[in-house]
């Protein structure tokens, strides 16, 4: 420290040959004693960024930062800033009437294996009280994180080293040097960030971390090992199915059939006991491996029949199947849709999680278009470990039924309360009564 020899006015300086990648500062002052001029500069041979925060009031911060140069230095007259109300990177200015604070100076460029030493020069009027700033470069305990990674065959998991500073903050960080103890089953590169499940298996990684001890001058480097367990599970495989089918034995047309003089209603054959179906849509996806196969759209044949039956009375069945075409007696016509409207859309939106979306258009190939029409999308969650489950998100015709299956697990099914035609014709040809909603979640199995 050095004063004048005839008055109030002296500069209070620190000496320290520390370097860091961060030092905790101590108090700045800005007051009618007291004004602070703080600095940092580059120690190292490489340029750095160099950031300088300083903080008051309730958690309050102010932020310069500057690109430094080997052997250059940043300053800020903190008296300064205030009185120019100087905007910092954030745009945020201190108010005013503050008068003291704190700092930290960072090294952005290093971490802390920081090459910043810093500086602060206090102005005082009246032998004000000055204290400096103390390096923090403590850094010496590092674990592998998560500890343990897993994954299905062919997917990635993040790899990180978690390192925490003598201040008890925690730090995730990438890029050190990794090596598998058995790269056929999770591989990963030499600085890599991720591993790769190659084959179903166990195994465990590890990568050489360099930590900084707290010296009295210098931060200190020096090498620990860190290593976890690593395993691979088979991808699991997920068959989607969708079908819409009519759940009863049969239900009444809208027209009459008509030869001649002769006419009577005509009657569809529906599903229910068949194992029919009217629309159908399925594919099979792999969770991990973000993998599409055998995609399937298919209709069900439409059949018609004329008076006479049910001949048994009840139900159509193949006393009804008379063989002769288009004579409004028993069995009269039939037909089968086309699927050219039926269409599907996968995503995996995370390594655990495929989304399925199944719609289309279907009508009656025997009658005027009055079209079924569905959107249905599946979502299925398959964690590598533990149950995987599903659930649906529908928009659909009131008519007829309605399913989704995954691994032939049910995982939404809709009724239809009635069968009559009135209830047909506000499904189908006015599209009222909309089914839309979202299903519970229930356990699927997986392949």
């Amino acid at each position: 420290m050095s004063y004048e020899a005839d008055g109030p006015r002296g500069l209070q300086a620190p000496f320290s040959p520390a370097v860091a990648g961060k030092w905790k500062g101590s108090m700045w002052h800005v007051d009618d004693t007291r004004t602070s001029l703080i600095t940092v500069g580059n120690a190292g041979a490489n340029p750095t960024t160099a950031a300088m925060v300083l903080y008051y009031g309730q958690n309050e911060s102010y932020e310069l930062r500057q690109k430094l140069a080997p052997g250059e230095q940043m300053w800020a007259d903190v008296a300064q800033i205030i009185r120019t109300q100087l905007p910092d990177i954030n745009g945020r200015i201190i108010p005013p009437d503050t008068h003291f604070g704190t700092y930290d100076l960072l090294d952005l460029d290093n971490g802390s294996l920081g090459q910043l030493y810093e500086g602060k020069l206090t102005i005082d009027r009246k032998y004000g009280y000055a204290v400096y700033g103390c390096a923090m470069c403590c850094l010496e305990r590092a674990t592998m994180y998560p500890s343990s990674i897993y994954g299905h065959q062919g997917a990635k998991s993040p790899v990180a080293v978690r390192v925490v500073n003598c201040e008890g903050t925690i730090d995730d960080r990438q890029g050190f040097s990794w090596a598998s103890q058995n790269p056929t089953i999770v591989s990963i590169p030499l600085t890599g960030v991720e591993a790769g499940h190659e084959s179903p298996g166990d195994t465990s990684l590890g990568a050489i971390v360099t930590l900084v001890k707290q010296g009295q001058k210098y931060c200190s480097p020096f090498n620990v090992g860190v290593n976890g367990a690593a395993s691979t599970l088979p991808p699991q495989t997920f068959q989607v199915q969708y079908a819409s089918y009519i759940p009863v034995d049969h239900i009444d047309g809208p027209v009459v059939c008509t030869i001649g003089d002769f006419s009577t209603p005509l009657i569809y054959k529906g599903d229910a006991g068949r194992g029919t179906f009217r629309t159908a849509e399925a594919i099979t996806v792999s969770v991990g491996v973000n993998q599409v196969s055998g995609f399937i759209a298919d209709t069900g044949e439409t059949r018609n029949y004329g008076t006479g039956s049910p001949a048994n009375g009840s139900t159509l069945s193949g006393m009804d199947e008379d063989g002769i075409q288009y004579d409004c007696r028993l069995w009269n016509n039939k037909g089968k849709a086309s699927p050219a409207q039926f269409a599907q859309q996968v995503t995996f939106p995370t390594l655990q999680q495929a989304q399925v979306l199944f719609y289309g258009e279907s009508s009656n190939p025997l009658e005027a278009p009055a079209p079924i029409n569905w959107s249905m999308r599946t979502v299925i969650d398959a964690p590598p470990a533990g149950s995987s489950s599903a659930y649906a998100n529908f928009n659909h015709t009131c008519y007829p039924a309605h399913q989704i299956k995954v691994n032939n697990q049910l995982v939404y099914l809709y009724t239809p309360p009635r069968n009559d035609g009135v209830f047909l014709t506000n499904c189908l040809l006015l599209h009222l009564d909309k089914v839309i909603g979202q299903s519970n979640t229930v356990t699927v199995p997986s392949n």
